[in-house]
């Protein structure tokens, strides 16, 4: 499928409710997507320019064919919000994401009224079914749609398009997402975690030389892919991506922490992807023979001490996976996500919705 032809079908939508769009792609977008982010009353990690890069980037090695058609909405000349998404084609057939996940919702900037919020996710929804019309959406005849509903302004937003999205019989999937709450004293997260990771992590701390890296030289990011290599014993993933990620890093939107042993030799590193506001946990790796030491629990604590350094408000862990979960999680999936928990403080749900096509258009009000 040609790229402007989705972006055209997708235009037109927008524009019979008055609605400009500029499509991700465009000259200068990738500016004003950035400057967009920054009125928003709370920047999602998932919603950075640097962080949709990197998923564009990894999917491709996996996909026929991914088409950006991201947009950024406008009325009346004002910039209002910004909606992720992608058409991803395999052999298997055609379907709308926003790039490796299910599709995200539109944000907005701070002081949105909710009528417009409404007005635009209408049209949103409108525009996916044209677009699930014209290109053939999968075999069930359904996309899906994801969101986390935790304790912020975010929620506002996701609770319009929620809505919309259950007003049309659309069945919700819940899944558990663990987090650290920035706003408490360092002290106070100490004292919700794990007793026996207190101990660990004063073992770590005396054991490893543990760094903080805001930037980093090519040499130490290639350093830390090699050991991610050797630990998976394979490459499993392009060097784009890797790239992409160290440049999120000289970009201000991520940094590493390394772990070496006394004589320099490095063991562990994770690099971790921040917003304005919001920190998560992206990729790491740590030397598998060192796996009963404590290198995991003393990265992870010295990344919250910096998080709660730069004034952010919440830190992603990842998922909780359960057994009885809609994709049931492998035993080592059980294994970290149990890890993880012992370092969070709060656990928020994640909604994966599945939407029938034959559900919209959506009525205007």
């Amino acid at each position: 499928m040609e790229a402007e032809v989705l972006r055209s079908c997708m235009r037109r939508v927008f524009e019979e409710d008055g609605i400009e769009v500029i499509f991700g792609t465009e000259d200068a977008s990738h500016a004003l997507w950035n400057s967009t982010l920054d009125q928003m009353e709370y920047i999602p990690t998932p919603y950075l320019s640097t962080s949709l890069d990197y998923q564009h980037a990894y999917m491709k090695c996996f996909l026929d064919e991914i088409i950006d058609v991201s947009v950024i909405f406008k009325i009346k000349d004002r910039v209002l919000g910004l909606w992720p998404l992608s058409i991803n084609s395999t052999k298997k057939g055609v379907e709308v994401r926003t790039n490796q996940g299910a599709v995200l919702p539109p944000i907005f900037i701070k002081n949105t009224s909710e009528k417009v919020m409404r007005k635009i996710d209408r049209a949103c929804l409108s525009a996916l079914n044209s677009l699930c019309s014209l290109i053939g959406c999968n075999d069930s005849g359904t996309w899906q749609s994801e969101m986390i509903f935790f304790d912020g302004t975010l929620s506002g937003a996701n609770r319009v398009w929620y809505r919309l999205l259950m007003e049309k019989a659309a069945t919700a999937h819940p899944f558990h997402e663990l987090y650290v709450d920035l706003a408490l004293s360092p002290e106070e997260i100490h004292r919700r975690w794990r007793k026996s990771y207190r101990s660990l992590i004063h073992e770590g701390e005396r054991l490893f030389d543990v760094t903080v890296h805001e930037t980093v030289t090519p040499f130490l990011f290639d350093e830390f892919r090699q050991l991610h290599f050797h630990v998976a014993g394979r490459a499993t993933r392009s060097l784009e991506t890797w790239k992409i990620q160290e440049e999120a890093i000289r970009a201000g939107c991520g940094f590493l922490v390394t772990a070496r042993q006394k004589d320099g030799e490095l063991i562990g590193a994770a690099f971790y992807e921040h917003s304005r506001d919001e920190a998560v946990y992206s990729v790491a790796a740590y030397r598998r023979d060192l796996f009963d030491q404590p290198i995991s629990h003393v990265i992870h604590n010295r990344a919250i001490q910096h998080m709660h350094t730069l004034g952010m408000k919440w830190y992603h862990i990842g998922t909780r996976a359960y057994p009885g979960d809609m994709i049931k999680p492998t035993d080592k999936e059980l294994s970290i996500s149990y890890f993880k928990e012992g370092l969070a403080t709060h656990t928020f749900f994640r909604m994966i919705l599945d939407v029938s096509v034959d559900d919209f258009p959506v009525e205007k009000d």
